[in-house]
């Protein structure tokens, strides 16, 4: 929804095109240019770059010209958010104009291309050369290969410096331009913002010659400006900005009131790290000018900050109450003006409103230039920040569409020529009216084009991608090389294709079938009905599927095991920091065996049974290495397994006892001397922190046993019947017809997600219970046709449906999905990054603390500044809602359903939340922050590196990593060199992350270890082995089991499913486990993609081996699938949740919740949507030891428990980890 503004201000926005459209129109009268000539195409296709907040198609649309917005491209996802939302192109919103992305013919091109290369406040700027400008010759790409018919670019005057350039450049293309400095006040709108238009239109079907265009736009424009909307006088600001009593400005004014607060109690402390401003402001306040005297105008204004309130009494003191300025620069460029106008607006900036007493608000930056905020949909994830970044960058409005009109009006539309794509001119000496000959007239009269203008440019350019073009040219420039060394793929690859063998299709299908828990025979039944399909006829599996058969299946698993067989090829040089990124990592993980499947003893007698399973276990770690050691014919490499030993430095487990055992005697084995820390996986720690003490609490406990406890409970309950189910979608649709929605979701829930005995997975459906807590309430209620012991469950469900329960139900499910976020971010995933875990868990604190210790989480949304009202709300608000009693009948009896707990009951439930999240928060205290090591491991970080304050810690930290890994007299040494390195790679983080938005930081210190990589970026580091034996250590932890447990558990399925045909020695199983752990993981590694769509798989080496092994076995015998048509290759994009559904819900709960903790740091006063209760919660005061106290808690309870083993393994950790270190030294020793 839009923002709600004044009847004046809606009549402005909406009405503005109709005053402009007409003065435009007779500007170009009185220039000579027809209005008549304007008889645009309908639609007009129009395609925007650097798009932002698409101005030129709000432009359009307050014009009021017929258009088809066509494609645009925007970088930056807040934008990219807005465009979605409000002026989503037909064809296509490409990320960026560098990426090259073909698009369509578009008759009108505008772009707003990057001014911080040309802005005079850039110093020291190279103008073209900086890295920024890289965007203005894409734009120029984008021309030549378009071709549209006009264009518009916009920006700062500054590019002036290089005018004579860029007018070449898009010279160059075959146009016509004209350059005009344009600005809102030129309108009448009193906003500054003058900037270079350059208007553009393609030489065949210009209306005239350049120099008479630039004549007659100029001309044009000054007929606008003395007689349009500017004749009438400037606009007030009044006029264009938000009335005062506007809850946009009141929120933006309480928020700042409380800053305003907040630096005044601390006596407004000087937070820059410079004071150069302070005698800048001496010298400007010295200068021979009116002093006013206006004491503490900052105040009034609120700045809390020292540099702004100093600036501005300074400038209120000489220039009065009607100035206008931006605070945020410094007093020699803030721009100061007192005739009523705004200086230009900036992403930053911080603008007084003259006379009104406050500060712009953010949609106000919008607002200025023209916006419809009104018709807007600002998205939830859109931030107020990004509103401002978003005003601060955009075009004004009513200037590019007088810009666009003025463009429009150069193009003869009468010549048909406008409607298409011309070519580009073939030299500037052969002049502007010369165009390459596109077919020759023979051709030009069999396929019907009339001239040689209707051949499209996109048609060469899609030609000159095809393999044919390719070859053809490869062969013209190289006329030496034989045909077949110029075509992209090998001859010799071709033939193995040919005939009767096994296509690119089969091969992809039978590796699916190995990787896929589906047995051979279930696939070979599905790719039957697949071509039955498709029309098609073929067999999946060779004629014979005798002893041969076999061996091709055990030659597959060994070909993955070919030493030559390089997956990716590393880029031939690494010039740069692209090359590096593209380079494949220097650590990779797998499994070295798998032991034993099923048993838990590897021969049944009674010795093993007897056998310590701890000692067993050590001895299995043992066994695995030997067997890894052995050669084909069971000879064991004693070399070989020293050295694995060696290198082995960490030991990493669950919680288990039997596994905490195992971990010392690994440590204290002679056999592993390198061992220097065991770790316990941190996705189990956390998930036992957040659900112990839940379970702890009596009231919490027994609310999940009624809700998800057993299969009587009422979600399983529902979830396990089919009538029950029935019956809930039924009541749903009635609670849809009657209040609109259910939570907010007007979607019907078909199933409540319930996965069993498993407590972290209860999240989703406690949502959904929220949610749809009215219908489930009828579903008890209808108990007529049920057994009398579901009668009675059911009562006892519906009557359990009270105020405080229900509110504890909703303040469970926000606290479940808080924690579940946090483990499936940070520690449930592949392979987590030991260094993050610190910074994670730090924030984690901080914001379960603001949310459920000082009870934010029941913050009011509607209080939260921003520019949307509506963001999502908590499962605890939705469950809250349902204000007045509704009866509920059932067996001649009638409940009340009523979910307003009152402010005693809430604040009772959030003491007994907040003893559970300071329980989890000291037990996740004890397993993340107390391992010493996993602490010094955040030296690592290198996001922390780029913070100097945090540098002197984070060598303390990398020199206790040296001294673990035992480098003794070498550890000061090799610390300063890592250091070091950390500081190099910190500074290039942010430009490989541009590159690779991916990368972590074990890729980024693989690269240390690389003497090609060092010799280039960073050759003032020492660097000697044992830095290389530190960073190889903290690259190849692998500290989580999870998902070890769940790869496991994934070759067993495909174990147990692959039930034949299998091979009586185990050949086939032996190939499935290496195809499924060794081999190609994704489509990409069996065939290489298609150059272009429609265009053949490439064959890889894993491949090429698996064609030679067919043909070798079974000749060319196969039957396979014809005409089976092309295959969307690769996963769906994926898509955003649809509004109404029930992961938008999700989805936006997080986002506000997010919103909540930003908020809940500014340390200010908070409604809340429980009546009579303010934020922060107060805590409750102890009566501890006085003759009030309570009776003392029973000694067995659990909640009490808990917190009595989280000291005990707090004290028993250090003890532990000295223990073993000593016994590590010793085996050293």
């Amino acid at each position: 929804m839009g923002v709600e503004l004044p009847s004046k201000l809606t009549e402005w926005l909406d009405g503005w095109g109709q005053a402009l459209k007409p003065a435009v129109q007779a500007g170009l009268e009185v220039a000579g240019l027809q209005p008549a000539r304007l008889a645009l195409p309908v639609p007009l296709l129009v395609g925007t770059d650097c798009s932002g907040v698409d101005a030129p198609i709000h432009a359009l649309q307050g014009l009021g010209v017929p258009h088809c917005h066509l494609w645009g491209s925007e970088p930056w996802e807040p934008a990219r958010q807005m465009i979605e939302a409000n002026t989503k192109p037909h064809h296509a919103l490409f990320h960026s104009v560098l990426n090259g992305d073909w698009a369509p013919y578009v008759h009108l091109y505008i772009s707003g291309f990057s001014c911080k290369p040309f802005s005079m406040l850039h110093h020291k700027t190279k103008l073209l050369k900086e890295a920024d400008a890289a965007i203005f010759f894409g734009v120029v790409e984008r021309l030549s290969k378009v071709r549209p018919a006009a264009f518009v670019l916009e920006n700062v005057h500054g590019i002036a410096r290089v005018k004579t350039q860029v007018l070449d450049r898009l010279r160059q293309q075959g146009y016509h331009v004209v350059t005009l400095s344009m600005g809102p006040t030129d309108l009448g709108i009193p906003v500054s913002r003058p900037r270079y238009y350059f208007l553009g239109v393609r030489t065949d079907v210009a209306v005239a010659s350049e120099a008479v265009l630039q004549g007659k736009a100029s001309m044009a424009w000054k007929h606008v400006k003395n007689s349009g909307p500017r004749a009438q006088g400037l606009m007030s600001l009044g006029d264009v900005l938000l009335p005062r009593v506007h809850p946009a400005v009141k929120s933006h004014q309480a928020m700042r009131k409380q800053r305003w607060r907040s630096a005044a109690a601390a006596g407004f402390p000087n937070t820059s790290k410079g004071c150069k401003w302070k005698e800048l402001h001496r010298n400007f306040a010295r200068l021979d000018m009116p002093q006013l005297h206006l004491s503490h105008y900052a105040d009034k204004l609120l700045l809390h900050v020292p540099r702004q309130r100093d600036a501005w009494n300074i400038l209120s003191s000489k220039f009065g109450e009607k100035l206008a300025a931006d605070l945020s620069q410094n007093l020699d460029r803030c721009g100061a003006r007192t005739d009523g106008v705004l200086p230009t607006i900036t992403p930053k900036g911080i603008f007084p409103v003259p006379g009104a007493g406050r500060l712009l608000v953010p949609v106000e930056k919008l607002l200025v230039h023209g916006y419809p905020i009104h018709t807007m949909s600002f998205p939830p994830t859109v931030t107020e920040q990004d509103i401002e970044t978003m005003g601060g960058q955009t075009m004004s409005i009513q200037v590019v569409a007088a810009a666009t009109l003025l463009a429009l009006s150069f193009v003869d539309w009468v010549n048909p020529a406008s409607n298409l794509p011309s070519c580009k001119p073939v030299s500037q000496e052969q002049g502007q009216g010369e165009y390459l000959p596109m077919l020759p007239p023979g051709l030009a009269q069999r396929y019907g084009l009339p001239w040689k203008k209707a051949m499209q440019a996109c048609c060469l350019q899609q030609h000159a991608a095809t393999t044919v073009h390719k070859v053809a040219t490869k062969s013209f420039l190289l006329p030496d090389l034989p045909i077949s060394q110029c075509l992209p793929y090998s001859l010799k690859d071709q033939q193995l294709l040919n005939g009767n063998v096994p296509q690119p299709l089969d091969w992809l299908r039978a590796w699916r079938a190995c990787k896929a828990t589906a047995s051979f025979e279930g696939a070979v039944s599905f790719y039957q009905t697949d071509d039955f399909a498709r029309r098609t006829t073929g067999s999946f599996l060779p004629q014979g599927t005798g002893p041969r058969a076999q061996e091709i299946d055990s030659n597959n698993g060994h070909a993955v095991q070919d030493p030559n067989n390089d997956r990716e090829q590393e880029p031939a040089s690494f010039n740069s920091i692209e090359d590096w990124c593209r380079a494949p990592p220097v650590v990779q993980e797998g499994l070295l065996g798998v032991y034993r499947l099923g048993g838990d003893v590897a021969e049944n007698t009674l010795e093993s049974h007897d056998q310590d399973k701890s000692d067993s276990m050590a001895s299995s770690i043992h066994t695995v290495l030997e067997q890894g050691c052995r050669d084909p014919d069971g000879c064991l490499d004693n070399e070989a397994l020293d050295a694995i030993r060696k290198r082995i430095h960490h030991f990493a487990s669950d919680q288990g006892p039997s596994v905490m055992k195992c971990s010392k005697i690994i440590a204290s084995d002679p056999r592993l001397p390198n061992i220097v820390w065991a770790s316990y996986d941190p996705a189990h720690q956390v998930r036992n922190a957040f659900k112990d003490p839940l379970s702890a609490e009596p009231e919490f406990n027994q609310q999940w046993e009624r809700l998800f406890g057993h299969s009587k409970s009422l979600v399983p309950l529902i979830q396990n019947s089919e009538v029950w189910k029935a019956r809930l979608i039924a009541a749903q649709r009635a609670v849809c017809e009657q209040h609109g929605s259910q939570g907010g979701i007007d979607k019907i829930m078909r199933n409540l997600s319930i996965a069993k005995h498993r407590f972290d997975s209860a999240g989703t459906p406690m949502f959904k219970y929220c949610c749809a807590i009215r219908a489930i309430a009828l579903v008890c209620g209808m108990q007529e046709r049920n057994s009398p012991s579901l009668r009675k469950r059911a009562e006892a469900a519906l009557l359990d449906m009270v105020a405080p329960n229900l509110v504890r139900v909703g303040l469970t499910c926000d606290f479940t999905a808080e924690c579940l976020s946090f483990l499936r971010t940070n520690f449930d995933i592949d392979d987590p990054d030991v260094s993050l875990f610190q910074q994670a868990f730090k924030e984690f604190h901080s914001r379960q603390k603001a949310l459920f210790i000082d009870g934010h989480i029941l913050m009011d949304p509607s209080t939260l500044p921003g520019p949307t009202v509506h963001s999502g709300k908590t499962a605890t608000q939705i469950i809250f809602e349902i204000e007045a009693p509704e009866p509920i009948y059932y067996g001649g009896k009638v409940h009340f359903l009523c979910t307003r707990a009152s402010a005693q009951e809430v604040r009772g439930i959030m003491n007994k939340m907040a003893s559970v999240v300071d329980a989890m928060l000291q037990r996740l205290d004890v397993d993340l922050a107390g391992d010493q090591v996993a602490v010094a491991l955040e030296a690592f970080n290198l996001a922390c590196w780029a913070h100097q304050d945090q540098r002197r810690r984070l060598a303390d930290l990398m020199l206790q990593v040296c001294k673990l890994l035992r480098l003794r007299n070498f550890a000061q040494g090799v610390a300063r060199s890592l250091c070091l390195m950390a500081k190099t790679l910190a500074s290039l983080r942010p430009q490989v992350l541009h590159v690779l938005p991916a990368a972590d930081n074990r890729f980024l210190w693989s690269w240390a270890v690389a003497p090609q990589w060092r010799a280039k970026y960073a050759r003032q580091v020492p660097w000697c082995p044992k830095c290389d034996e530190v960073v190889g250590f903290f690259a190849a932890l692998k500290v989580n089991t999870t998902t070890l447990e769940r790869d496991l558990g994934h070759l067993l399925n495909k174990l147990q499913a692959h039930s034949g045909p299998l091979a009586a020695d185990g050949a086939t199983i032996s190939a499935i486990l290496e195809v499924a752990i060794e081999g190609p993981q994704t489509e990409a590694e069996v065939f290489a993609p298609a150059a272009e769509e429609g265009g053949q798989l490439g064959l890889t080496p894993f491949s090429r081996l698996c064609a030679n092994l067919w043909v070798a076995h079974f000749e060319r015998r196969f039957r396979y699938a014809k005409g089976t048509g092309n295959r969307a290759q690769g996963p769906p994009a994926k898509k955003h949740p649809k509004p109404g559904t029930w992961a938008a819900a999700q989805h936006a709960r997080a986002c506000l919740t997010s919103r909540i903790a930003r908020q809940a740091g500014s340390n200010q006063e908070a409604s809340s949507f429980v009546p009579d209760l303010m934020l922060p919660l107060t805590p409750v005061p102890s009566l501890s030891g006085t003759r009030w106290a309570p009776d003392a808690a029973p000694p067995k309870d659990p909640l009490r428990q808990f917190k009595l083993q989280t000291q005990r393994k707090r004290s028993r950790y250090l003890a532990n980890l000295v223990h073993f270190l000593v016994e590590s030294d010793s085996n050293l020793a």
